[in-house]
């Protein structure tokens, strides 16, 4: 008995032998799985985990569960009721604007480069006498006060020919500034026109500007028997520097806004002319 115990113990103190290669063979399925297991995309145990713990949205209170029902009633209440139209007298001032016509304003059109000069020539028809609009034109030392490209401007007489020098601005992209033009007129009185040609002047090689009124309109007369003017205004710039291609397109439209704003101006102050005339006329 001793002998068996004292074996016993001598088996039991001994150190289990290792498994061989043979033996650990058959683990080898198992430890692949478990890392492909841990290879596994983040759609897995983890992910599921963490959607199932997020919170889910609230749900409303029942205040607003009410009030959803009443809101929309209402919209379908106002889309079913008919639309209301303006009071009596926005509608009679719809109606006049809407029947009135827009007075036409000066027609502007560039002719082209003719004999080396930028040549643009505008026109417009004017509720006045043509008597009235030619002796605004020749007014000439009161131009600064009609045209607001013009900050001076004197009257001479030499030989028996009429000058004017007059200071004039400029603008151009970003730069501006002003000069001065020494130009001789030609008037003709009983046809109405007058012509400017350029004497001496630091900004232009050459320049030339021709005025002519007639009567506009059908007959002369417009609306309530109203005299008509044709205003006809011709103007022809070549600068002291030859104009670049790249902006010649861009110099166009400068000569254009130039004569379409001269006519305004004119345009203006014939207006208040006009109505001071017929002020006068009436008292």
């Amino acid at each position: 008995m001793q002998m068996q115990a004292g074996s016993a113990r001598c088996s039991a103190g001994r150190p289990r032998p290792r498994r061989s290669h043979a033996l650990a063979a058959p683990l080898l399925p198992r430890r692949v799985a478990v890392t492909a297991s841990a290879a596994a995309p983040p759609h897995g145990r983890r992910q599921q985990q963490r959607l199932s713990q997020q919170p889910g949205p609230s749900p409303l209170p029942s205040t607003q569960q009410q009030r959803r029902p009443r809101r929309r009633a209402q919209r379908q209440q106002q889309q079913q009721q008919p639309l209301r139209g303006p009071p009596p007298a926005a509608a009679a001032a719809i109606e006049i604007t809407e029947a009135a016509e827009p007075a036409p304003g000066p027609e502007v059109e560039f002719l082209g480069v003719l004999d080396g000069m930028q040549t643009v020539r505008g026109v417009m028809e004017v509720e006045a006498s043509p008597d009235l609009v030619y002796s605004i034109l020749t007014d000439y030392d009161r131009c600064s006060e009609v045209f607001e490209n013009i900050s001076a401007s004197q009257t001479l007489e030499e030989e028996g020919a009429k000058q004017v020098i007059q200071a004039c601005s400029w603008r151009f992209l970003a730069l501006q500034g002003s000069f001065n033009v020494h130009l001789s007129v030609a008037e003709d009185a009983a046809a109405r026109s007058l012509v400017f040609r350029l004497v001496k002047s630091s900004f232009m090689r050459d320049f030339e500007g021709r005025w002519h009124v007639a009567p506009g309109g059908s007959g002369g007369a417009g609306g309530e028997g109203r005299p008509i003017a044709r205003v006809e205004h011709v103007l022809a710039v070549k600068p002291v520097m030859p104009i670049p291609g790249p902006i010649a397109n861009y110099t166009k439209g400068i000569f254009t806004r130039q004569v379409a704003n001269i006519l305004r101006d004119l345009e203006r102050e014939i207006s208040v002319r006009a109505a001071a005339e017929a002020a006068a006329g009436g008292g």
